[in-house]
C-alpha cells in the first residue's frame, strides 16, 4: 500500500515486480495492492504487479485498486495500471477472482501511448476469469489492453524498444499463436480515449460470458477496439459479436455489481455448454451457488461460471457442421479416418470452408510437416494461424471467426518456408508481390464494376512522360478520357488524380470501373489522371524526404499541363485526389496544402504513421480548409485503422464534410478496387451536382426510393438533408423488428448514399420479403418500403 517508484528510463512495478524463470511459479493470492504508483519514460505494471520471463503465474483473490502508471514524455509509454504481464507462455498466466478497480494508465505528453487501465498483456498467454473491472482508466483499453508483438513484426505499438529481462525479443513468437481467454468478467464504468472496455492489437482474444457495459470512450460507440471473438456476453454496443445480448444487465448494486435476481437478463444467459456451468449449490441441487443465480447454466459476468473448468478449444473456434466432422473423425479408429475425411471433402463446394456466416476453416491436404496461414488477418506473419493435422490422415485445418462480409488475402506456408496459394481455392487477387488467395465470407458481394465488358462504350487512354525539374527524374503519367470526350465543349469534365497510377490501372481495374460507372449512369463522365510511382523512389516521394518536391511536381508541372491539354473543369469542387497507403498520405498532404485546386480528398488506408505523423498532426491541429473527405480503411490494418479512426473523429469535430468506411478487409488491392466506385459516386454523382457545389444544399429533408427495388443481393439508398445534424437509418422487417442499423452518425448537409447488402445485425442474411427503411434526422422522419428477393 502507498509505494512509489520513480525511474529515469524504465520503471517497473510500484507494488510488486517479478522475473519468474522457466519452471517456476509465481503465486499472488489474497492481497490488498493499493495506492501504488510508477513514473518513468517507460512505466509498466503500474501500481500492482509486473511479471516477465518464462515462468507460470497465478494471481487470485486480490484487491488491486487505485494504482497508477504514468509517463510524462512524448516518446515514453505506460501500460498496466493495475497489472502488467509480459511474455508468460503456454496458457499458464491465470488471473482469477480479483477486484481490479480505480487503476490508471496515462501519458500526459502524447495521446494513445497508455495501455490497459486495469490489466495489460504483452505477448502473454492469459486466462482471465471471474474478475470485476470497475472504473479503471487509460488511453487505449480502459479495463484491458492486449498486445502481441514479436521481433519480426513491424509493430506500430511502441514496444520494440523495451529491454525487459526475459522478454524474448529475438524469438519467433508469432502473435496469433498466443491466445488470451477472458471468461466471466464484469467490465463496468471503465473509461478510455479508445475502447472503454477492451483494446486489442495484433491479438485475437476470446471474450466469453462477460458483461461490457457503460464503459465510455471518446470514440463514440466503441466499448472494444481491435480483433476479438466476442460471444455469449452482454455488450452495450449492439451488433458486436455472436450469441450476445445488448440490453441493460440490471445490477443490484454499484459496489460489487451483483446481478439483480429479479430483473437481470444475464442470469442463465451465458454459453449453454456444461463446461461453463455455474457452481452448484450443495443445499439446492440444480441451482447455482451464490453469488451466481438461477439454474446451473452460466450467468454472464464475474459471478458466473466455474473458474476451475478446463475448456475444450473446439467450442471456441468452429461451426456445428465442422465440429461434428472433427468429433466423428477424432473418435474413429485411425484406419477409418481417411474415409471420413474424403467423405467430408466431397460435401464442401467452396474453400476455405465457411459455416453459419461467420465460421471459416482453412483446409490443406498433403504429406507435410507443418502448414500456417499468413495473410491480412494476422499481418502476414509467416508462423501465424498454425494448422493442425488429424493423425492418421493428411488433412490439416485451422478455424477462425470473421464478420459475415469479410474479404481477405492469404497464403499457405508449407514446411516452414514454402509460400503457396491455397490449392483448393480458385479465387485469387493480384497484389504488389504477386497473386494471393482470396477469402470471401458469405456476406461479401463481388464488385461487378471491376470486370471488362466488351459491349459497353470505353474511354480513351493516353500515355505521356513528364521530365520533372522538381524531382530531377522522369515520371510516366496515363490519362483516361471518357466516352464522348471529343464531342464535348471545353471545360466539361471533372478530374480525379490517382497516386500509384500503374497499380490502379493493373491491379485496381480503374479503367473498367470508370467505363462501367459512366455507362450505368452512376457517375458523370470524368477524366482520370494516373501518376505512376517510381519503384525505388516511391517511399521518398510519398512519405519521407522528397514529399515537398513531389507535391511541387504535381501542382506546378503535371496539373498545368493537364489543364492545358484537356477539357477539365478548373474549380476545386470538380477535382479529386486519391491513393492507397503511402498514396493516401501524399493525397492528404497535397489536398490540405492546395484546397484551392483539389477540394475533394480521398485517402485510402492512409499510412499516417510515416515521418512521425507530421501530416496527420498538421491537418488535425491546423486550421480547417475548404475540403470534403472520403476516408476508407480496413479493420484488419491494425495500426492504420487506429490512426484512421482518430483522424476521422478529429475531422468530424472540426466540421469537415466527411464520409468514412471501416471495411472488414485488409491492406490489399482486393479491398481498394472494390470500393473505388463509392468514392467516384460520392464526388461525381450522375446528377452533376458535386459535393462542394455552392448550391448543393437541398431545400428539404428527403428519402428517395431505393434502387434497384426489388433487389438481390444489394440495394442503394439515397437521401438529402438541408442542414448538418445527426442521422439514423434503420431497416425494419414487416412486423416492426429492427433488422439492421445502417447509419447512426453526424452528417453534413447534402445528398448521401448508403448501401444495404441484405445482412442483419446478427450476421445472417435477411429472409425474402418486405422491409421498411426509416430515416430520422432530428424531428424529421421518412419511411420507404423495400422488397428483398432471393
Amino acid at each position: 500500500i502507498g509505494n512509489q517508484l520513480l525511474g529515469d528510463n524504465l520503471a517497473l512495478g510500484g507494488g510488486i515486480v517479478a522475473f519468474v524463470p522457466e519452471g517456476h511459479i509465481l503465486i499472488i493470492n489474497n492481497n490488498e495492492i493499493r495506492d501504488n504508483s510508477v513514473h518513468g519514460i517507460d512505466a509498466l505494471g503500474g501500481g500492482g504487479v509486473v511479471v516477465s520471463d518464462q515462468g507460470r503465474v497465478r494471481i487470485k483473490n486480490n484487491r488491486i485498486t487505485h494504482n497508477t502508471v504514468t509517463s510524462a514524455t512524448s516518446n515514453g509509454l505506460s501500460a498496466g495500471g493495475g497489472i502488467g504481464i509480459f511474455n508468460s507462455p503456454d496458457y499458464d498466466c491465470l488471473i482469477v477472482d480479483n477486484e481490479i478497480c480505480f487503476n490508471t494508465a496515462d501519458n500526459t505528453a502524447t495521446p494513445l501511448r497508455a495501455y490497459g487501465g486495469g490489466i495489460f498483456l504483452l505477448s502473454s498467454v492469459g486466462d482471465v476469469r471471474n474478475n470485476l473491472f470497475k472504473k479503471n482508466r487509460a488511453q487505449l483499453g480502459g479495463a484491458i489492453a492486449v498486445v502481441n508483438w514479436n521481433a519480426g513484426q513491424n509493430a506500430s505499438n511502441h514496444f520494440s524498444s523495451l529491454d525487459l529481462p526475459g522478454l524474448r525479443k529475438n524469438s519467433a513468437i508469432a502473435a496469433p499463436l498466443i491466445k488470451q481467454l477472458f471468461i466471466n468478467n464484469t467490465l463496468v464504468k471503465n473509461t478510455a480515449t479508445h475502447a472503454g472496455a477492451i483494446f486489442s492489437e495484433l491479438a485475437t482474444p476470446m471474450i466469453l460470458n462477460c458483461i461490457l457495459w457503460d464503459n465510455p470512450s471518446e470514440t463514440p460507440n466503441y466499448q472494444t477496439v481491435g480483433n476479438m471473438h466476442l460471444q455469449y456476453s452482454c455488450v452495450q454496443d449492439a451488433g458486436l459479436g455472436h450469441h450476445n445480448i445488448y440490453e441493460d444487465p440490471v445490477f443490484a448494486d454499484s459496489i460489487n455489481y451483483f446481478l439483480d435476481p429479479g430483473a437481470s437478463p444475464c442470469i442463465d444467459a451465458g454459453n449453454p455448454a456444461v463446461e461453463f456451468n455455474d457452481m452448484e449449490d450443495p443445499a439446492q441441487p440444480g441451482q447455482a451457488l451464490f453469488p451466481a443465480l438461477g439454474t446451473l447454466r452460466n450467468d454472464m459476468g464475474a459471478y458466473g461460471g466455474n473458474a476451475a473448468a478446463t475448456l475444450p478449444g473446439i467450442l471456441l473456434t468452429y461451426g456445428q457442421k465442422f465440429n461434428a466432422f472433427l468429433q466423428r473423425t477424432w473418435n474413429a479408429p485411425i484406419w477409418q479416418r481417411n474415409t471420413i475425411v474424403d467423405s467430408f471433402l466431397t460435401t464442401v463446394s467452396e474453400f476455405p470452408f465457411t459455416e453459419d456466416s461467420t465460421y471459416c476453416v482453412f483446409i490443406y491436404t498433403g504429406n507435410v510437416t507443418s502448414v500456417t496461414v499468413p495473410g491480412d488477418a494476422n499481418g502476414w506473419n509467416g508462423t501465424a494461424f498454425p494448422m493442425r493435422r488429424i493423425s492418421g490422415t493428411t488433412f490439416w485445418y485451422y478455424g477462425q471467426q470473421f464478420e459475415p462480409d469479410t474479404r481477405l488475402d492469404y497464403k499457405f506456408v508449407v514446411d516452414h518456408y514454402r509460400w503457396i496459394l491455397d490449392p483448393r481455392n480458385p479465387r485469387t487477387v493480384t497484389g504488389g508481390y504477386g497473386p494471393n488467395s482470396e477469402l470471401t465470407m458469405p456476406g461479401f458481394v463481388d464488385p461487378p464494376e471491376i470486370e471488362y465488358y466488351p459491349n459497353i462504350p470505353h474511354g480513351t487512354v493516353k500515355d505521356t512522360v513528364f521530365t520533372s525539374t522538381s524531382l530531377g527524374r522522369s515520371r510516366p503519367v496515363t490519362v483516361y478520357l471518357p466516352p464522348g470526350y471529343e464531342s464535348a465543349p471545353a471545360d466539361s469534365f471533372p478530374l480525379i488524380l490517382f497516386h500509384d497510377g500503374q497499380d490502379y490501372q493493373i491491379l485496381g481495374s480503374v479503367m473498367n470501373i470508370l467505363d462501367y460507372l459512366i455507362h450505368e449512369n452512376r457517375i458523370q463522365p470524368v477524366i482520370g489522371v494516373l501518376v505512376r510511382h517510381g519503384n525505388i523512389h516511391r517511399e521518398n516521394e510519398y512519405a519521407t524526404d522528397e514529399t515537398a518536391e513531389f507535391e511541387s511536381f504535381i501542382m506546378d508541372e503535371v496539373l498545368p499541363v493537364i489543364d492545358q491539354r484537356y477539357r477539365t473543369r478548373k474549380a476545386p469542387q470538380y477535382r479529386a485526389m486519391t491513393g492507397p497507403s503511402y498514396g493516401g498520405l501524399i493525397t492528404t498532404q497535397i489536398c490540405y496544402h492546395h484546397p484551392e485546386q483539389f477540394g475533394l480528398c480521398a485517402p485510402v488506408s492512409p499510412s499516417y504513421w510515416a515521418k512521425d505523423m507530421v501530416i496527420f498532426h498538421e491537418v488535425t491541429t491546423g486550421p480547417k480548409k475548404n475540403l470534403t473527405f472520403f476516408l476508407d480503411w480496413g479493420k484488419y490494418e491494425t495500426g492504420i485503422a487506429l490512426d484512421a479512426r482518430l483522424f476521422r473523429d478529429t475531422l468530424l469535430a472540426k466540421g469537415y464534410p466527411l464520409v468514412w468506411h471501416e471495411r472488414h478487409d485488409g491492406h490489399s488491392w482486393g479491398n481498394w478496387r472494390a470500393h473505388l466506385d463509392e468514392i467516384l459516386e460520392y464526388f461525381f454523382p450522375a446528377s452533376g451536382t458535386n459535393v462542394l457545389d455552392a448550391d448543393k444544399k437541398p431545400a428539404d429533408f428527403e428519402l428517395q426510393q431505393n434502387y434497384p427495388n426489388p433487389f438481390n443481393p444489394e440495394t442503394t439508398i439515397q437521401f438529402s438533408m438541408p442542414n448538418t445534424g445527426p442521422v439514423k437509418l434503420t431497416i425494419y422487417d414487416a412486423v416492426g423488428r429492427i433488422t439492421r442499423t445502417l447509419l447512426n452518425a453526424e452528417l453534413s448537409a447534402g445528398t448521401h448514399t448508403v448501401r444495404w447488402n441484405g445482412m442483419g445485425e446478427n450476421g445472417t442474411r435477411a429472409a425474402s420479403g418486405l422491409y421498411f427503411c426509416r430515416l430520422e434526422a432530428g424531428p424529421s422522419v421518412n419511411i420507404l418500403k423495400m422488397m428483398l428477393l432471393k
